[in-house]
């Protein structure tokens, strides 16, 4: 078993992002992507891989199989490597499809909100993954919290509010610090702390 580069997660995670964000690399960043899942592949075990994507890639399997495909030299067509719905993907099978939310963080800035007084959420800058989010959720009456455990995409971090109770995330009163990111939840709240 071959060993694998500890920061091919990340770079996959980026081939993907650039692949759907760049229409014209669009080709280039999937063929790379592709061939960096296939080298994943051929160093995990037998029965591994699967896990292994479920641990540290931001992309559906259905997207990993279509990079792996174009990689491969198979064509496909970009709206396929666009990871966009077609009549026979389901909206549950595309985490890249979501109407444009209305609350998206500023990147390069931590910011957090409270509400009444009982609890605060707090949004960190992923620094290992550049447009990614770590979220926590702070009961202070209860002095306990609820965290992402890996970043979540800025698209993505207002239904995550929403899902923790935070109802309109674009119409609370935010205080937000510039930050160059962090490792892991509350890392910028234990450093720097939220507020009262």
């Amino acid at each position: 078993m071959n060993q694998l580069r500890i920061n091919i997660a990340s770079d996959i995670n980026r081939a993907h992002e650039r692949a759907s964000t760049f229409a014209d690399e669009a080709v280039a960043q999937a063929i790379t992507a592709g061939k960096l899942l296939i080298e994943v592949k051929a160093a995990l075990p037998h029965g591994d891989f699967t896990a292994w994507l479920e641990e540290n890639i931001f992309v559906s399997p259905r997207q990993v199989r279509r990079y792996m495909q174009v990689a491969q030299g198979r064509p496909l067509p970009i709206r396929s490597l666009a990871a966009s719905p077609s009549k026979t993907d389901t909206v549950t099978d595309s985490k890249d499809w979501m109407p444009r939310p209305a609350f998206i963080p500023v990147a390069g800035h931590w910011c957090w909100c409270s509400v009444d007084g009982a609890m605060a959420y707090v949004v960190e800058p992923s620094l290992a993954h550049p447009g990614f989010f770590f979220i926590s959720h702070l009961h202070r009456r209860a002095d306990t919290y609820d965290c992402t455990r890996r970043p979540i995409r800025a698209d993505f971090v207002e239904t995550w509010l929403q899902g923790e109770g935070l109802p309109d995330p674009a119409n609370s009163e935010w205080h937000i610090r510039p930050s160059d990111g962090v490792l892991q939840a509350l890392e910028m709240l234990q450093s720097e702390g939220v507020p009262a």
